[in-house]
């Protein structure tokens, strides 16, 4: 029988391990419009209560970068998940495979939810009625 100090340690580790896990991961993602290579090789993940700043030069890809998170925009390369769900996987050729028009709704909804929680706070109007929070 465990006492209440193994208790509290090993829901600490389970809380720990769940904040832990990304809501958002992107690896390698490419991006170009023509000639001009926007997105260079980036990776990035994001857990829940991260926060994250994206800062460069005008012209440096960061609207191009959330536009590739919210798929706004396609990538060229690289791998997109939300959580559990993988949005891109690249192919032998090296390029972004998007899921069937099956996943697409489901695709957009995560990504919807996952961009409404992490910017919105509950005073937000949007958020306070809505019923994914």
């Amino acid at each position: 029988m465990q006492d209440a100090s193994q208790t509290t340690s090993a829901q600490a580790g389970v809380e720990a391990s769940a904040q832990a896990a990304p809501i958002v991961t992107l690896e390698h993602a490419r991006k170009s419009f023509g000639s001009n290579e926007v997105l260079k090789d980036i990776s990035l993940s994001v857990s829940k209560g991260d926060v994250l700043a994206v800062i460069g030069p005008s012209g440096g890809g960061k609207s191009t970068l959330l536009r590739c998170l919210t798929m706004l925009e396609t990538l060229d390369a690289g791998d997109l998940a939300y959580g559990d769900l993988q949005v891109t996987s690249t192919n032998a050729s090296g390029r972004a495979v998007y899921g069937g028009k099956t996943s697409s709704r489901r695709r957009k909804r995560a990504s919807a939810w996952c961009f409404r929680t992490t910017t919105c706070s509950r005073t937000t109007p949007c958020c306070r009625t809505s019923p994914m929070r």
